[in-house]
Parts: structure tokens; sequence; C-alpha cells
């Protein structure tokens, strides 16, 4: 007969506890977006705007909990070699988590690279949050193309043929509040 020790009873010699069970998911939230959009820019900066639906609105139970956001982006393509998308999360003190300022460089958390306009690829990107509050907050997966010409197809690949063969895809914002 076997017995199962939990982490919080593991204790030194001396009784007093060697771990601490104290972390954990106190909830998860999930949305998906099965929309197919078209994001173009209308200058030479980096225009964002919302990932379709990928807006949630979560309320810590904790100021002291963590909020882990990780966003799918089930397919992303342009019709324009040589351009770049770029995404980042909005809500809470997820502003924190996007590079670094430096002249007119665009701030963002993840970028993918188009080496020619009939790429199309699936990628994923995360961000630990600190907000600091038990209030509601409403966190966005957003957007942007590069430049000016050529757009980005989201949830779709440039080639868009009603075919067996051509892909339509789903793209998703999961939060997760973790214990501290």
């Amino acid at each position: 007969m076997s017995s199962i020790l939990k982490v919080s009873e593991i204790q030194d010699p001396t009784g007093k506890k060697i771990l601490q069970n104290t972390g954990g998911i106190l909830q998860v939230v999930q949305k998906i977006d099965t929309a197919v959009t078209t994001v173009s820019n209308t200058g030479s900066n980096a225009t964002f705007v919302t990932f379709g639906s990928l807006s949630q609105a979560f309320t810590p139970t904790s100021s002291s909990s963590k909020v882990l956001l990780k966003a799918t982006i089930g397919m992303c393509s342009t019709n324009t070699a040589d351009r770049l998308a770029f995404f980042r999360f909005s809500g809470g003190n997820s502003g924190d988590g996007i590079g670094a300022a430096d002249g007119s460089r665009s701030r963002v958390l993840a970028a993918h690279y188009f080496a020619s306009g009939s790429d199309g690829s699936a990628f994923q990107f995360e961000y630990l949050d600190s907000p600091a509050t038990a209030s509601e907050i409403t966190y966005k997966v957003e957007v942007a193309p590069n430049f000016s010409s050529g757009n980005l197809f989201l949830n779709r690949y440039t080639n868009d043929t009603d075919a067996a063969y051509i892909p339509r895809a789903a793209s998703c914002l999961t939060i997760m509040e973790i214990s501290a």
C-alpha cells in the first residue's frame, strides 16, 4: 500500500516546512476567433488594431495575482513580400512587456517576417502581467502590419480559394490567473 505525500507536508528534521504549496491557477478564460480578418495600414507607422474579437474582460480575484496571457495566431499571411506582422497585448500592465523605446521603432511583443507574399504561419506568444488590481481589466490581442503596402490576412492563407487543401484557422486568447 502506498501513501501520497503533499508538497505542503514536507518538513526538515526540526519540523519546519521545507516546501510551501503556495501557487496555483485560480481561473482560466479563453476567447476564440474564427473570423477572417484583413488588416491594412494607412501610413508608414504601424497602426495597431484589436485582432478580430480577441478582446476579453477579466477580473482577478486578488490584487497580488499574476495574469498569464497567451495568444495563438492560427494563420497569418500577407500578399506582399518582405513585410512584418507586429503583435502585442493591451490591458493591465501588459505594456511593460513590449520592446524598448528606441527612436521611431515600433514597440511590439512579437513580430513575424514574411519573406514572400505567399508565406503563411501560425505562432504563439505570451506575457506574464502583474496588474496589481482586483478590478475588471479588458485584455486584447493587437496586430499591425509594418508598412502601408500589403495586407495582413488573419485566420486565412493568402490564397483563399475554396478547396480542401486551403486552410482556415482559429486564433485564441487565453487568460490565466496565477496566485502569488
